[in-house]
């Protein structure tokens, strides 16, 4: 009767133990019965403890069979209630790691749906607000233009001073924000201003003096425009048709150029370093002089375009279309040409020090006094990069060392 007792009173403390441990911080088993889980726990803990006891207080003689039988199978439950109570802990701690985990994506779920919204309710403010005052000054210039040749000193500072207050900011794209601020009134005050058809002088003199960095002009339609010397320095164009355009002089610095439409463009002398340019179609352009430093023309389309004294080391061409291009006396140094096509393009006097041509097409390629530093660039580097036909390449040209110390040697004809 008495371990009857016992046992009950074991029992009920092992419930009321688990009870409290279970209304412990751990949302993760509500409505889980998780007192019943720790009830396993605690009751396997007791249990453990009394059997241990048991053996203590074991008086039967020691070396006998039956004490050796006992202690096997004390010992085997003990195990037993071991291994029961790691496992319900390591269920209980994956269910709380797990809580945990889904507790975090939520909020932050939460956070980024507030900042969309909170974009989307800045954006529809700030168009509100702003378009009364580009009408307004685009109607000034427009009024003073037909009166001078240049803009008075006041016009341009009231320009300048209202493109300063459209900082950018994150924009709302279908149900998530732009990956870098942007500035749609910069976008909408550029193109108010070149409606306006003014007179060249005129329109150059705002461009110098007006800087229109992170301007947003997706999907615009920007045929033959004249922006020479405009400053676009991290505007997103993506999509917009620039075929025609003179950008000759501008900076376009880090500008998203994905997928434009610029053929036949004049981007003399334009600074295109850092400018993400895939997929873009800059076919028969003017890009003379052009700074294109590690800027991105993958499976870009550049064929028959002119890139001759350009700048473009450490740029991406990787799949572009480059057949009869022409790069006499441009800086290529460490840029990648994987799998391009640049047949019968012109690379006389190119610096190619470090660049890579990994399986491009290279037939009828002019390589005319282009500097490269490796010493078997006709031999084992056209292997390495299993160009087209290397053959034709090593039949043609010789290297000789060069004497201007730009490299250390020469791609000559033989």
């Amino acid at each position: 009767m008495k371990n009857r007792i016992t046992w009950l009173l074991l029992l009920v403390l092992s419930a009321l133990f688990g009870w409290i441990i279970g209304r412990w911080n751990l949302p993760a088993l509500e409505g889980k019965l998780a007192w019943v889980l720790l009830f396993g726990v605690v009751l396997s803990f007791v249990v453990v403890l009394v059997l241990f006891r048991s053996i203590l207080r074991s008086k039967s003689k020691v070396g006998t069979t039956s004490t050796r039988k006992r202690k096997q199978f004390f010992t085997a439950i003990i195990l037993l209630q071991l291994a029961l109570g790691v496992g319900t802990w390591a269920y209980l701690a994956n269910e709380q790691a797990t809580y945990l985990e889904n507790f975090a994506d939520e909020l932050m779920d939460g956070k980024q749906q507030l900042q969309f919204d909170q974009a989307e309710t800045l954006a529809a403010l700030r168009n509100r607000q702003n378009a009364p005052l580009i009408s307004n000054l685009v109607y000034r210039v427009k009024q003073e233009a037909e009166k001078d040749s240049l803009l008075p000193k006041e016009t341009i500072v009231a320009l300048v001073s209202l493109n300063q207050t459209f900082e950018p900011y994150l924009l709302p794209e279908g149900d998530s924000l732009s990956p870098l601020p942007l500035s749609p009134e910069r976008g909408q005050l550029l193109l108010a201003l070149t409606q306006l058809s003014l007179d060249s002088a005129l329109f150059v003199q705002i461009k110098k003096e007006v800087s229109f960095a992170h301007a947003d002009l997706r999907n615009q339609q920007l045929m033959e425009v004249d922006w020479s010397h405009v400053q676009l320095e991290g505007a997103n164009l993506r999509g917009s048709d620039l075929s025609g355009a003179c950008l000759r002089s501008a900076s376009l610095v880090k500008a998203d150029l994905w997928g434009v439409k610029m053929p036949q463009a004049d981007l003399k002398q334009a600074n295109l370093r850092r400018a993400i340019l895939a997929w873009a179609d800059v076919s028969e352009a003017q890009l003379a002089g052009a700074r294109l430093s590690g800027a991105n023309f993958q499976n870009a389309h550049l064929r028959q375009s002119d890139f001759s004294k350009a700048i473009a080391e450490w740029s991406n061409f990787h799949g572009s279309d480059l057949r009869n291009s022409n790069w006499e006396k441009a800086n290529l140094k460490g840029s990648e040409f994987h799998r391009a096509h640049l047949d019968s393009a012109n690379l006389s006097a190119t610096k190619l020090v470090w660049t890579d041509f990994q399986e491009a097409q290279l037939r009828h390629t002019q390589f005319e006094a282009a500097a490269v530093h490796q010493s078997d660039w006709l031999t084992g580097k056209l292997k390495e990069w299993r160009i087209t036909d290397p053959t034709e390449l090593q039949q043609r040209y010789q290297l000789i060392p060069d004497t201007t110390k730009t490299a250390k040697f020469l791609i000559v004809s033989q």
